[in-house]
């Protein structure tokens, strides 16, 4: 069953699976090998995303659910508490 998790430090080896297939098929921008290195800090970035003071200047809070089902990472819904322009065609909510 698909679920909706907050990303974890538990599910690193499933998003880095995803990722060796988004390679796979010549997509993504970076590595397993990379991400793994930067997880725990990718994992801290999304606990603040809902922050202003954290974010990147211009851009928006949000907050990410990681779509799980069996322990495979199917995907993420990216919930933003506002939207801009920049948002209201491309970047937005389910990737």
């Amino acid at each position: 069953m698909l679920v909706l998790e907050k990303p974890a430090l538990s599910h690193k080896e499933a998003l880095l699976d995803a990722v060796r297939e988004f390679h796979a098929a010549g997509e993504y921008d970076i590595s397993s090998e990379e991400l793994g290195m930067k997880y725990e800090a990718l994992i801290d970035s999304l606990d603040h995303s809902l922050e202003p003071n954290a974010l990147m200047p211009g851009e928006l809070p949000y907050e990410d659910f990681w779509m799980m089902e069996g322990g495979q990472w199917i995907g993420k819904l990216t919930l933003r508490t506002t939207i801009d322009e920049r948002y209201l065609h491309a970047g937005g909510h389910i990737g």
